[in-house]
C-alpha cells in the first residue's frame, strides 16, 4: 500500500473514504437520529461515487435498520428507524446521482451499465502470478486469496473469521484484477477492525456497548 501511496489515484482512497463511512455508520447508529442517518447517506455516496463497489454499504445499512425497525420496542422507536432509514437511502441515492453526471441522462440503465463493467472490466492486461504471466481478463479463482493472504500480517489473517463475501463475489464473477489486489485494497479496513476485536477479546476488554464490538443499532 506504501508503493501505491506513489501512482494510485483510486484505490487509496477509496479504502481512506470507506474507513471513514464505516464510522459514520457506526456512528449514525449509535445515535440513531435522522441526521446522523442524512450524513450517513452522504459518506456513502461519496464512497460509491470513488468506486461503485461502496453501493454495497447501501443494502448492509438498510437490512441493519430493518432489523431495527423489527425489534423495536414500540411504535414509536419502529416509526423513528424507519424514517432515520428512509433518511440515509434518500441522501446516499440523492447525493450519488447529483454527483455522477453519467447518470442524469438514464440513471436506470446507465447505473445497471456501471455495474456490467464492475465485473467485466474492458483492460488487457498480463498480471505476474506464481511465477507465470496470467491474462488479467482470465485470473485463476487463487489470484485474490494469494495476493491477500501474502501480503497481510499472520496476527491478522489468524483473528479474521469474515470479510470474505466481497472476495467470493470477484471470484464468482470471474472479475478483472490487475496489479496485486488493489481493487479490494477496502477489505483492509474491516480486516483491521476484525482484528481489534479478536484482541479485545482474547485480551479481556472492550466489553458491552463500549467495546469495538458494541452493537450496531438500538438493539445492542
Amino acid at each position: 500500500m506504501y508503493a501505491h501511496s506513489f501512482f494510485n489515484s483510486k484505490d487509496l482512497p477509496f479504502l481512506s473514504m470507506f474507513m471513514i463511512a464505516l464510522c459514520s455508520v457506526q456512528w449514525a447508529f449509535r445515535q440513531g437520529t435522522v441526521a446522523a442517518f442524512l450524513l450517513c447517506g452522504v459518506a456513502v455516496a461519496i464512497l460509491a461515487n470513488i468506486r461503485i463497489m461502496g453501493v454495497m454499504l447501501l443494502p448492509a445499512v438498510l437490512a441493519m435498520r430493518a432489523c431495527d425497525v423489527y425489534y423495536a420496542a414500540g411504535w414509536g422507536a419502529r416509526r423513528r428507524a424507519i424514517i432515520s432509514g428512509a433518511a440515509f437511502a434518500l441522501a446516499a441515492a440523492g447525493i450519488y446521482y447529483a454527483s455522477m453526471p453519467y447518470l442524469w441522462g438514464d440513471p436506470i440503465t446507465r447505473f445497471g451499465e456501471m455495474l456490467t463493467v464492475l465485473s467485466r472490466h474492458p483492460i488487457r492486461t498480463f498480471e505476474l502470478f506464481r511465477g507465470q504471466y496470467v491474462n488479467a481478463s482470465n485470473l485463476p479463482a487463487l489470484y485474490l486469496p494469494v495476493w491477500i493472504a501474502i501480503t497481510t500480517p499472520v496476527w491478522a489473517l489468524l483473528l479474521v473469521a469474515g470479510v470474505a463475501l466481497p472476495v467470493i463475489v470477484v471470484i464468482a464473477l470471474q472479475s478483472v484484477m490487475s496489479a496485486d489486489w488493489r481493487h479490494m485494497y477496502f477489505l483492509w479496513a474491516p480486516l483491521c477492525l476484525l482484528a481489534v476485536v479478536g484482541l479485545l477479546k482474547v485480551g479481556g476488554g472492550g466489553g458491552g456497548r463500549a467495546g469495538l464490538a458494541g452493537g450496531w443499532g438500538a438493539g445492542g
